[in-house]
């Protein structure tokens, strides 16, 4: 490594580590502000202000950095070099005899490490917040959890709600499931006092136990529905094991797809995510297989931006700085937009396989690749 390539990774850094600390800084103010009583009664769930403030805005630190590390690169990689240019340091280093594709070479050796540290701390770290993470400053280290959205078993159709989450029993209060038509004309919904999931035995599979139903009445009188020789829901008339009160939905929801939701996509591990397409959960979608493929993608992605904006920067900012910015801010506007473009429309089902929708921004925008990296060699 030469002095020049020291030189330039620490201008890297410097400027990586200020707009980082900048930008982070700023959501962590505009948060605090926003829900300043909740934070300010954090000390009272935790040992003291200072404590509760690392332990809740540490984790969406972490996640900040994740969701950012792509621009923060680029950012940092453009303005080494335009500083460099104003400088007149890139004039002196290209009159020595070294090209422009080595001065950019340890500016793409720091991204592929930042590209590393991001990736450790998205499949490591962040599934080890996800609580925290799903968690606002209104129910920080409460017992319940709120809950307004339903859940779908896309197994059987059926939707899933509960009114609060009991936390420490894994317990749902007031659930409610809506059952499909087609599953049973008749029972519509059961609702319930409380519920609670159990796992699979030898004579039930996994599923919710509910406790003092409501609805449907006089549950005691009903047969176990059925489907394709399967029992889906187990009432107590032909099933011993339950007491008068209760009711079985076989289902293959967790307590956690139910805490977690759509976010246990954003916050789990690569590994996690493949699991799941074992079983049908909610938010294994269309969607979600789109963006596990965009999760592996994602550094490949990041680089190929970086690959073509840099070098519009370094061609266009000796001659014409504005030129440079607007090419370098419309290149990753327009690369966004259709990234967002092409999931949303792979999650419809309108661009077949969701490898498919997922590497057609990366088929759209390599062949530029080229294209950018000859602008270094003139």
């Amino acid at each position: 490594m030469t002095i020049f390539d020291r030189y330039l990774i620490r201008l890297f850094l410097k400027i990586f580590a200020v707009c980082f600390f900048s930008m982070s800084g700023l959501f962590i103010v505009v948060h605090l502000f926003s829900n300043f009583d909740e934070v300010m009664q954090l000390a009272d769930r935790s040992r003291g202000l200072p404590q509760a403030m690392l332990e809740f805005y540490g984790p969406r630190v972490l996640d900040f950095f994740d969701r950012t590390v792509g621009i923060l690169i680029l950012t940092a990689a453009v303005f080494a070099i335009a500083w460099m240019q104003r400088n007149q340091e890139m004039s002196a280093v290209q009159a020595a005899g070294i090209s422009r594709l080595r001065i950019i070479r340890p500016l793409v050796v720091m991204a592929l490490v930042m590209m590393g540290i991001a990736v450790y701390v998205r499949e490591a770290w962040l599934p080890r917040f996800r609580e925290q993470l799903v968690q606002s400053a209104q129910n920080w280290k409460e017992d319940e959890i709120s809950v307004n959205y339903f859940q779908k078993d896309h197994r059987h159709g059926m939707l899933v709600k509960a009114d609060r989450l009991e936390l420490a029993q894994q317990r749902l209060s007031i659930p409610v499931v809506q059952l499909p038509i087609h599953l049973s004309p008749k029972v519509r919904r059961i609702v319930g006092d409380s519920a609670v999931f159990l796992a699979g035995d030898g004579q039930r599979p996994a599923g919710l136990l509910v406790d003092k139903v409501q609805e449907p009445g006089e549950v005691y009188q009903l047969s176990s529905i059925e489907t394709r020789q399967q029992r889906v829901i187990y009432f107590p008339g032909d099933t011993p094991w339950l007491e008068s009160q209760q009711c079985f939905v076989a289902t293959t929801l967790t307590f956690d797809d139910m805490l977690f939701g759509q976010q246990s996509s954003e916050y789990s591990s690569l590994r996690e995510l493949i699991a799941t397409a074992e079983r049908p959960t909610q938010w294994f979608s269309q969607a979600t297989q789109i963006a596990i493929h965009m999760r592996v993608l994602r550094p490949v992605v990041d680089m190929l931006v970086l690959l073509i904006a840099l070098p519009v920067v370094i061609g266009y900012t000796e001659h014409n700085r504005l030129l440079a910015a607007v090419s370098c801010l419309g290149f990753v506007g327009i690369f966004q937009v259709i990234q967002l473009g092409v999931q949303s429309l792979g999650a419809a089902g309108l661009l077949g396989s969701p490898a498919f929708a997922a590497w057609i921004p990366v088929f759209l925008f390599a062949p530029f690749t080229p294209w950018s990296l000859g602008l270094l060699r003139r």
